[in-house]
């Protein structure tokens, strides 16, 4: 299985120029907006500030499995 990086962090950081920067370094990579990913989502969404911590942990827990999947 090969390594996914989940890149955090609070509004405005950089998380999106580090996310591409960081898989611009690898041959085979693919970076995946979240906000790509909650409209995937069709129902059950958890998202953080609006859904308890753990809540959201398993709900990107569940996103990162189906993810890795491909």
């Amino acid at each position: 299985m090969h390594p996914i990086y989940l890149v955090v962090g609070p509004p405005a950081v950089g998380k999106r120029t580090t996310s591409r920067a960081l898989a611009a370094r690898f041959p085979k990579s693919l970076h995946i907006p979240v906000d790509d990913i909650r409209n995937m989502v069709v129902s059950g969404i958890e998202l953080p500030g609006a859904s308890s911590p753990a809540r959201v942990i398993s709900f990107y827990s569940l996103v990162l499995f189906n993810i890795s999947l491909y």
